[in-house]
């Protein structure tokens, strides 16, 4: 039986909605903007705010404050509402999401900035854009736009930026291109607060290109990964690409597939045309692969970190 969540009056929540099965929930520009219908007229009968979001291909981040209205009330409404409109969109049946749309509790100041600025970051981290300025529907350029979402809230973000020394929108935008240290990283992942198997940012070079914008690139590449997996595995790297019955090297070739999936060394898609597995089934391998190896996955992790960065 699923526990019940606890109401907080008041309460600011880190809400994440999954695609079922890894699945994509927005196939075009159009669908996006049904989402944020869905929002809009879920907020204009709820007591409930939304501080920040971030739409990706098969997910998605908000960070929604309740007032007398639960959260399981607000995110039913607009989970629904949106379901039923790709589903009719698509002429598809079944569920669209993956369980029941996973809600946690921010608490402190510290904790509210640096999960916006993690939802802000994830086409970032997802290789889906090359620096924050880039086009994406997430709420990082409502912050700054006279034309904002209607429904979005910023006022909470702004204030702590308001007795800022220099100009608060650069503070703030400098603030967003930060990446979480290994210890803010951690402690995001160890209160349940960011989704699993997230790379910290030991997997990426950050470039910068002026004081406010930055480019970030892979620690790694997925050949990299590929030669880095053949010495530690001592598998050859033609059984770690293709596809192979025997038990060793299949378990050897998701080991790899994990591992680059980790690093953040290409995305989702990106793999599943490398290994040449459908985007589901490379979701479904990697998830299982994660779940059932975590002390070798982290033991290679690390390996790796200290190959290439020495």
């Amino acid at each position: 039986m699923r526990k019940p969540r606890v109401h907080v009056h008041g309460g600011v929540y880190h809400v994440m909605l999954r695609g079922n099965n890894g699945q994509k929930i927005f196939n075009e520009r159009l669908d996006e903007v049904i989402f944020f219908c869905a929002i809009e007229k879920t907020l204009a009968k709820c007591d409930a705010k939304i501080h920040a979001y971030c739409l990706m291909p098969n997910h998605v981040h908000l960070v929604v404050e309740t007032g007398v209205d639960n959260i399981s009330k607000v995110m039913q409404l607009i989970a629904g509402r949106y379901a039923q409109s790709f589903n009719s969109k698509y002429s598809r049946k079944g569920h669209l999401y993956q369980e029941r749309f996973k809600s946690i509790l921010i608490s402190g100041d510290r904790y509210f900035l640096t999960v916006v600025r993690y939802i802000h970051q994830n086409p970032l981290r997802a290789n889906l854009i090359k620096t924050l300025e880039d086009v994406w529907p997430s709420s990082f350029h409502d912050y700054f736009s006279d034309k904002k979402k209607s429904w979005l809230t910023t006022e909470l973000a702004w204030k702590y930026f308001k007795n800022s020394s220099g100009n608060s929108k650069k503070e703030f935008k400098r603030f967003m291109g930060v990446f979480q240290t290994t210890e803010e990283y951690n402690h995001l992942y160890e209160l349940n607060a960011l989704p699993q198997h997230q790379s910290s940012n030991d997997f990426i070079k950050t470039e910068y290109l002026t004081d406010t914008s930055i480019k970030i690139k892979p620690l790694c590449s997925v050949g990299d990964v590929i030669i880095f997996c053949e010495k530690k595995l001592n598998v050859p790297r033609n059984f770690l690409i293709n596809k192979h019955r025997d038990k060793k090297f299949l378990y050897a070739r998701n080991i790899t597939m994990s591992l680059a999936f980790v690093t953040k060394s290409a995305s989702l898609k990106e793999l599943s045309v490398k290994f040449k597995l459908s985007y589901a089934h490379m979701s479904q391998q990697i998830n299982q692969t994660l779940r059932k190896n975590k002390t070798l996955m982290a033991d290679l992790s690390q390996q790796l970190v200290e190959y290439f960065k020495s």
